[in-house]
């Protein structure tokens, strides 16, 4: 349950999550499906290059 307080409190906060964490974490079905449900809009970043990699509506 934590995960999805987690995720519900980033309908309400900035959207942006590193490309890493974009890649293992947030390719989950239950996080794809949260992110669908709540409408959830996030930037990817590279942190390294400081670039958004990833617009995901």
């Amino acid at each position: 349950m934590r995960w999805l307080q987690i995720l519900r409190r980033l309908k309400h906060h900035d959207k942006t999550v590193p490309v890493s964490t974009y890649d293992s974490f947030f390719q989950l079905l239950f996080v794809q499906t949260t992110i669908q449900q709540h409408q959830l809009k996030l930037a990817v970043y590279e942190p390294e290059a400081k670039e958004i990699v990833k617009w995901q509506n």
